[in-house]
């Protein structure tokens, strides 16, 4: 191993190369030429759909010859440019009186921009002009503003009444807008010269740029929120009754984005393309809070009929429930003033009250604004509810007859394909009315075994009733506690279904090769809080229960779990109490609901047992993949998939009651390091949040975790080959993966073993895409079945790209994942290869019957992500703000303190 001092140089050198380059962009004139700006691009704006010098170039295509061949419809739509047209660029800097969320002042840029245009009269001759509402402008001519210094002023006066509406300054006098030639990149360009530049491996950008705010031009009964996001100003009924009780409505939607990919000349003539994406139920609905009075909002949400009703008291249960439901509502929101054009952003409730015990409300900084009664105020529109404030469950997914009729339905209604407005056309650009078709192909399924049985799957499934667990699990024993029964139940009968559960568990796991020394039934309800702390709880007696059946446990022989299965009812929140319980105490849990077990069936108890079985350290099935991948996987090869969940926005009540504290982002990481191949096992740790990076302390840390369990286990052995899936990073940060992440990884086998240097393989997989792939039949769309890969035509001209299905969807629209090959260093590994490993690994998800849709380590380092986001905020509850470390709070701490990883649950597959 190397030593302290080598170690330490290797950290600084890779610390070093995790710094961000500060580079200036290059300042180039009006006349600089298009293709002399690339040449001195710095490198990492030189990342999109164009390959990057770390990327590696694309692997030859997979040989479909021998699978059956399907033709899937698209929603992407080709772009057809006139290769002589010039567009000019012009940044932005407007200088408004106004401090108001985004499409507030998005309009008022808007509406000021024509007016300035209007009184100065650059829009002559029919000039054409589109803009992003915020610093961008692109034309089909030049602008002459030299004459002007760049600076264009409007009066007040010569705004249309909306723009007056929307300053919120009376007195304000003039708008300024600052305009001058682009200076990053080129102020212009040809759009022939652009699309040949990307052709050779030159940046994207500007054409990308120029083609997302041509397509997102504002359009008749829509709003635009950014990043290719437009929303219906129309509202979606409620017909449930639910959104209206909470503030809340929803807005169908569309998503929008340009690609570059290699068209069906396999990327001599590179195609651009629009992907839209949009329908009326599910995907793309947005959830926005209901403009109204703010006390119509807070008597709706704490079901107050009138003022009369309402109960802020700190002395009652309802009345701290009241203020701190209200301040979550608050906290973030835009109001606006009654009879006044001011707004603000509310700080949530103050704890003064006003007449009538009433909370006030606080603006947010230190402005002028001092705190104000909620009948003063009204929320504003166009508010989108964070993640965590949505209370009502999304409608069910649309099929994808539905999706298709809603996506050609939001291309006519954003004038998109008709260009009845001839914006498009002026600018040189023309939209395909008609999406792509494209050929894919079905790979054939891998092998799966059960108890040394190979099983046939059909449609991506398969059915094991009668047979046992490859590997049975050995249990020294199960207590069952139950946490009483729901608003409505029978007490006695809810008590009955879970004993009777408890009395035939050891029986039925039996049968699947399961041991369980003792079942053990508590008939005494047990709040779960209670469990947390204490030399009496059943947690403290299941440890004790586990360390006394081990005592004789000879060399060689498994150590032997005791388990607690935790049964409540669906309406009370306990599983992050549960899981809490069993990062303190080391405890094995499994939660249950009472409306579960009381409609035990053969197929729950399958599910039930199949978790319970992989918990305690078994396995269920293993799979063979088909062809070439066999070698691979049959070899000393390491899977290893992680992915980083960031905090969404907003705060809920229990985060704002103790100070505001913001949520950390956390890594899940997962490797099959077990003795048994198919076994995938994994760790979180928590970061900084919003870090886009994963820690190279982290990485380092987890691949040295994998890397000693698979030599502890494998005959100290090391594997010859890794895999990576990375998950949850975007085209623009694949340089950020290959040169910091995959160094980082590298790293940690040299610090493992000097002189080890395993091939890896580096793979972005993501269903965060909004790519549609459905198979064209005699009546329309439907799901393409699964194993349907498809790599070609609609991929990427310089990256290797493929989609995989390889589920059956239950329900709604299905959706690939798709896959990108940055590193492969791997000797002989082949598209083939890959496709068929990625497919076999979809099938390990060992819980039911049924294959995923991403591989078995991506999907584990995604719950373990949000199991750890789900353990802080336990945390939270039960213990108050962690401790700090200087200014942040010590995450490391907190990661050993929640994380099972070098503790006693360490090597199992607790989140199962």
């Amino acid at each position: 191993m190397p030593s302290n001092a080598a170690k330490n140089r290797r950290r600084q050198q890779v610390a070093a190369r995790l710094q961000p380059k500060q580079e200036e962009p290059p300042k180039e004139t009006e006349a600089a030429s298009f293709r002399r700006s690339q040449a001195t691009t710095p490198r990492q704006n030189r990342l999109g759909s164009n390959s990057s010098a770390l990327i590696d170039p694309k692997m030859a295509p997979a040989d479909r010859s021998k699978f059956e061949k399907i033709i899937l419809r698209t929603n992407i739509f080709p772009v057809q440019m006139d290769p002589e047209t010039i567009v000019y660029r012009y940044s932005m800097q407007p200088k408004l009186l106004l401090n108001a969320e985004r499409t507030r002042r998005a309009e008022l840029i808007r509406l000021a921009l024509k007016a300035a245009l209007e009184a100065y009269g650059l829009l002559r001759n029919g000039a054409h002009i589109v803009h992003d509402d915020s610093a961008t402008i692109f034309t089909d001519g030049e602008l002459q503003l030299k004459q002007h210094n760049h600076t264009l002023t409007v009066n007040i006066r010569q705004l249309p009444p909306r723009a007056r509406e929307l300053l919120e300054r009376p007195d304000a006098e003039q708008i300024e807008l600052f305009i001058e030639p682009c200076r990053e990149y080129v102020a212009s360009f040809r759009l022939g010269d652009a699309l040949d530049d990307i052709k050779n491996g030159g940046t994207d950008r500007p054409l990308r740029q120029f083609l997302e705010i041509l397509t997102s031009q504002p359009a008749s009964g829509y709003t635009n929120f950014g990043r290719g996001r437009s929303y219906k100003n129309e509202v979606m009924p409620d017909v449930r009754g639910a959104l209206g009780q909470c503030g809340h409505e929803r807005r169908q939607g569309v998503r929008k984005g340009i690609r570059f990919i290699e068209g069906p000349t396999g990327g001599k003539d590179l195609v651009a393309a629009l992907v839209l994406d949009g329908t009326v139920v599910f995907a793309c609905i947005g959830t926005f809070y209901k403009p109204q009075p703010l006390l119509d909002a807070v008597l709706a949400i704490n079901g107050w009929r009138s003022a009369r009703d309402a109960d802020f008291r700190k002395t009652t249960d309802q009345g701290r429930w009241a203020f701190a439901k209200t301040n979550c509502l608050l906290h973030g929101l835009r109001l606006g003033i009654n009879g006044t054009p001011t707004t603000f952003v509310s700080a949530g409730l103050s704890k003064d009250a006003a007449g009538n015990d009433w909370p006030l409300v606080l603006p947010k900084g230190h402005g002028p604004l001092r705190p104000m009664a909620i009948d003063q105020l009204t929320i504003l529109g166009n508010q989108r509810v964070p993640l965590k404030k949505a209370e009502v469950p999304p409608d069910r997914p649309a099929l994808p007859a539905q999706r298709y009729s809603a996506i050609a339905d939001h291309l006519a209604a954003l004038d998109l394909a008709t260009d009845s407005s001839r914006t498009l056309a002026s600018l040189g650009v023309k939209i395909s009315q008609k999406p792509m078709e494209v050929e894919g192909f079905i790979r054939n399924a891998p092998t799966v075994n059960y108890g040394g049985k190979n099983w046939k799957t059909e449609n991506a499934s398969w059915r094991t009733a009668a047979v046992g667990y490859t590997v049975g699990a050995k249990l020294a024993g199960i207590t069952v506690l139950w946490g009483g029964a729901g608003r409505g139940q029978d007490p006695r009968s809810a008590e009955g279904s879970v004993q009777a559960f408890a009395n035939q568990l050891r029986q039925t796991a039996q049968r699947k090769g399961v041991t369980i020394g003792q079942v053990d039934f508590v008939p005494e309800p047990i709040e779960i809080d209670s469990q947390l702390n204490g030399e009496g709880s059943y947690f403290k007696k299941a440890r004790d229960s586990e360390a006394k059946a081990n005592t004789s446990r000879r060399p060689g022989d498994p150590y032997k779990r005791w388990m607690i299965i935790y049964v409540d009812t669906k309406t009370v929140t306990s599983h992050g109490s549960l899981k809490l319980a069993e990062a303190k105490h080391q405890i094995l849990t499994m939660h249950i609901t009472i409306e579960l077990l009381q409609r035990l069936n053969n197929a729950t108890w399958e599910n039930l047992l199949a978790k319970l079985n992989m918990k305690a350290g078994g396995l269920n099935h293993s799979v063979l993949p088909q062809g070439p991948a066999q070698k691979l996987w049959n070899g000393n090869t390491l899977v290893i998939g992680y992915d980083v969940a960031h905090p969404t926005r907003g705060q809920t009540a229990q985060q704002l009651a103790l100070g505001g504290i913001g949520e950390p982002s956390v890594v899940g990481f997962a490797a099959n390091c077990t003795k048994l191949r198919d076994a995938f096992i994994g760790h979180f740790a928590y970061q900084k949040p919003r870090k886009e990076a994963v820690d190279d302390e982290v990485l380092i840390k987890f691949l040295k975790w994998a890397l000693k369990s698979w030599h502890d286990q494998r005959g100290k052995q090391l594997p010859e080959n890794i895999i990576v899936m990375r998950d949850g990073v975007s085209e623009g940060q694949y340089d950020m993966v290959v040169q910091y992440e995959l160094e980082a990884l590298k790293f940690a086998c040299e610090e493992f073993q000097s002189n080890y240097r395993p091939y890896f393989c580096l793979n972005v997989c993501t269903k965060r895409h909004h790519k549609r792939f459905l198979k064209t039949t005699g009546n329309g769309v439907t799901n393409a079945p699964p194993l349907t890969v498809v790599d070609r035509d609609v991929v990427s001209a310089s990256v290797t790209e493929f989609y995989v299905q390889s589920h059956s969807p239950l329900q709604g629209t299905a959706k690939m994942t798709q896959y990108e090959v940055l590193k492969n260093e791997i000797p002989g590994l082949t598209e083939d290869a890959l496709q068929d490993l990625i497919i076999a690994l979809a099938f390990e998800h060992q819980i039911s019957g049924k294959s995923i849709s991403i591989p078995e380590p991506v999907y584990q380092a995604d719950e373990l992500a949000k199991r750890g986001a789900d353990l802080f905020k336990a945390y939270l509850s039960a213990y108050g703000a962690p401790e700090k470390k200087g200014k942040d709070i010590d995450w490391d701490l907190l990661t050993k303190r929640l994380s099972n990883q070098g503790r006693a649950l360490d090597g199992l597959r607790a989140n199962a």
